[in-house]
C-alpha cells in the first residue's frame, strides 16, 4: 500500500492492521466526524487469551500474528500501537514537547486520550519516536510508576566524521506501557553502533513490536513456566519478521532490513500475593533488567543471562536482526519483585560506567542521592582518587558529601527522579572523556578537509601538467598541518588510556515498579 503525502509511517502501521469493521468505519467517516472506532471499542478479554501462538520459534507472518488476538483488541492495540509520547522537562509535571522535533498525526480523539492529564483513564503507553533519531528526553507515565530516559553521551563531531552527519544518531530504543490488569511492561533497545541509522530504525521496530506483543499477550505470561521461554523466542521472531520492517510502510524512509540490536523486556505478572509480584521477561545481548529494593540498600540482576562487560562494540553477547534471524542465545527469566522495589532496564551505555563487582551496592546508591539531581558541572575524574578506573562507591559518597549509612537509611525515589539521577551519573562519569573525544573527532573532521585541499592541488597539478612553486608551498604547509594534528591526536589516545575509565555511548533507561494507577475503563 502507497502513503499517502498526508500520513506519517506510524498511521500507515495503524490502518494497516484495524479490523475490517474499524476500517469501515473509518471510511465512512466524513470530516469533522468524532473519531470513536480507535479507543472506545469494547475490551475483550476473552479474544485476548482463547487462542495460542504457533509453537514454533521460526518467524511468522503478519496474519498469523494478528490472528492471535480479537478483532475489537486487534483494533484498539493496533491504534494505540503508533506510541505517541510525551516528554515532561525537569520535576514540574508539565508535558512539553521537544524543540524543533516533528509531531506525528493523530486523530483529536486519541491525542487528548494519549495526552489526558488524568490518572482515571488507562494510558497505553509510550515510547521513543522513529521520526526523530535524536535523544528524546525524559518520558514519564501520568501517574508516575514508569519513566524512561532518552539520552546519549557521544561527542556531537563522532557522527559528523563516522557517519557524515550533523544529527546525533541516539541507536537506543524503548518503551513502557500499562495492562488492564494492574502491572507495567517496558523494553530497551540498542542498535549496534556500526550500523548507523539502520540499526536505530531496527531498535525503534524491535521497540514496537515487543510493545504491541506485551499488550496482547499480557495474561498468558506464568511464573517459572516454559510458556515464557516459547513467548520470548515468538516475541523476537515476530520482531524480526520482514513485516516489522518499517521501511516496507514508509517508502523506504525507515528502512531497517539488516539492522541489529540487542534488547530486553519485563512484563510483572500479579499473584495475588500481598508483598510481590513475579517480573517475567527475556534477554540477548548485553542489556540487563535490575530490582533495586525498597526496605534495603541492594540491587539484583534479575535477567538470567546477567550483565557481561563487552570486550569491544563488536562484541555483543547476542542481537536480533532485523528480517535475517537471531544471532545468540535469548535468555528467559522469573523472578519476584515487591510491590514497593523498583526495576531498571538498560544496555551497555549505563552499565558499562558502573565498576560490575559494585552494580548491587553502587545502583541502589546512586538513585538515592540527590546530588545527581543537576548535571555535574565537572567530570568524574577530578573527584575520584584514581582516574584511571571507574567510580567507586567510596569516590560516589564523597561526591554526594553523605555517609553510607545515611544512604542506606534513605527510601526509594520515583521511577523519574531514579531514572534522571542515573543519567546524571553517567554524564559525571564521562563528562570530561566526552570532551576529550570531541576535539578528538574534531581535529579527525579538520585531517580531513586537509587531505581534500591537498588532493586538489595535486589534480590542478597534474592537468596542469607541472607542479609550480606556490603549489609546492601550499603541500608542504598542508603536510605540516597534518603531522600537527596527527600528534595532537595520538597525544588524545595516550590521554584517554591513562585517565578516563569511562565509556561514551547513547543510554536508554527505563525505570518502572510493578504496579500502575490507573483505573481500566
Amino acid at each position: 500500500m502507497k502513503k499517502s503525502s498526508r500520513e506519517t509511517p506510524s498511521v500507515m502501521l495503524r490502518n494497516k492492521h484495524l479490523s475490517p469493521s474499524a476500517v469501515a468505519a473509518r471510511s465512512a467517516r466524513k470530516p469533522g466526524d468524532p473519531v470513536r472506532g480507535d479507543l472506545t471499542e469494547t475490551y475483550d478479554e476473552d479474544a485476548e487469551t482463547s487462542s495460542t501462538r504457533p509453537a514454533s520459534s521460526a518467524p511468522t507472518s503478519a496474519t498469523n500474528r494478528l490472528s492471535t488476538i480479537g478483532p475489537a483488541l486487534r483494533a484498539r492495540v493496533a491504534s494505540t500501537a503508533a506510541l505517541f509520547s510525551r516528554v515532561r522537562s525537569g520535576s514540574g509535571g508539565k508535558t512539553t514537547s521537544q524543540a524543533k522535533q516533528p509531531t506525528l498525526e493523530c486523530s483529536p480523539s486519541m491525542h487528548n486520550r494519549i495526552r489526558s492529564g488524568t490518572t482515571n483513564e488507562l494510558v497505553p503507553g509510550m515510547s521513543t519516536r522513529i521520526n526523530s533519531l535524536s535523544s528524546q528526553g525524559m518520558f514519564v507515565s501520568d501517574d508516575g510508576s514508569a519513566a524512561l530516559s532518552h539520552a546519549s553521551t557521544s561527542p556531537k563531531n563522532f557522527y559528523k566524521a563516522c557517519y557524515n552527519s550533523d544529527d546525533v544518531i541516539n541507536m537506543d530504543r524503548g518503551s513502557f506501557g500499562h495492562t488492564r490488569n494492574g502491572t507495567n511492561f517496558g523494553s530497551v533497545f540498542d542498535g549496534v553502533t556500526a550500523g548507523g541509522k539502520i540499526n536505530a530504525y531496527a531498535a525503534q521496530a524491535f521497540s514496537d513490536c515487543t510493545y504491541r506483543f506485551l499488550m496482547d499477550n499480557a495474561a498468558k505470561f506464568e511464573q517459572g513456566s516454559g510458556v515464557n521461554d516459547q513467548l520470548a523466542k515468538d516475541l523476537f521472531s515476530a520482531a524480526i519478521d520482514p513485516s516489522s520492517n518499517p521501511g516496507t510502510v514508509s517508502d523506504g524512509q525507515y528502512e531497517a532490513e539488516g539492522g541489529s540490536a540487542t534488547g530486553l523486556f519485563v512484563m510483572f505478572q500479579d499473584t495475588g500475593k500481598r508483598d510481590y509480584v513475579i517480573a517475567n521477561g527475556a534477554s540477548i545481548g548485553d542489556t540487563a533488567a535490575i530490582v533495586c529494593y525498597n526496605r534495603r540498600c541492594e540491587s539484583h540482576i534479575i535477567s538470567t543471562g546477567g550483565y557481561r562487560r563487552s570486550a569491544s562494540a563488536r562484541d555483543t553477547g547476542g542481537q536480533l536482526i532485523m528480517c535475517i534471524g537471531i544471532d545468540g542465545e535469548i535468555w528467559s527469566f522469573s523472578a519476584p519483585v515487591g510491590r514497593s522495589d523498583l526495576v531498571i532496564l538498560c544496555t551497555d551505555g549505563l552499565l558499562d560506567n558502573v565498576r560490575s563487582e559494585e552494580i548491587p551496592v553502587l545502583l541502589p546508591m546512586i538513585i538515592r542521592l540527590d546530588v545527581f539531581d543537576a548535571e555535574a558541572p565537572v567530570g568524574c575524574p577530578t573527584t575520584c582518587a584514581d582516574k584511571a578506573h571507574l567510580p567507586t562507591m567510596s569516590d560516589v559518597l564523597m561526591y554526594a558529601g553523605k555517609t553510607r549509612e545515611l544512604v542506606e537509611n534513605m527510601e526509594l525515589p520515583s521511577p523519574e527522579i531514579a531514572a534522571r539521577r542515573l543519567h546524571n551519573y553517567v554524564q559525571w562519569v564521562t563528562k570530561g572523556l566526552m570532551d576529550l573525544e570531541n576535539a578528538y573527532y574534531a581535529h579527525e573532521l579538520k585531517a580531513r578537509k586537509l587531505h581534500e585541499t591537498k588532493g586538489d592541488i595535486k589534480r590542478q597539478s597534474q592537468l596542469q601538467g607541472d607542479y609550480t612553486e606556490e603549489n609546492i608551498h601550499r603541500m608542504a604547509g598542508l603536510d605540516g598541518q597534518l603531522f600537527d594534528l596527527n600528534q595532537e591526536k595520538m597525544k588524545m589516545i595516550s590521554d584517554r588510556k591513562g585517565t578516563y575509565a569511562g565509556k561514551t555511548d547513547d543510554v536508554i533507561i527505563v525505570v518502572m515498579r510493578p504496579k500502575h494507577q490507573y483505573k481500566s475503563i
